[in-house]
């Protein structure tokens, strides 16, 4: 479960970057 768990973290922390990416540098899309 505790693989799970950081699977999870890693992903809501991909998106997080994800986000501020696209709202940050939005020419590079």
């Amino acid at each position: 479960m505790a693989a799970d768990h950081i699977a999870f973290l890693l992903i809501g922390i991909v998106l997080i970057i994800y986000l501020i990416v696209v709202l940050v540098k939005p020419e590079w899309f």
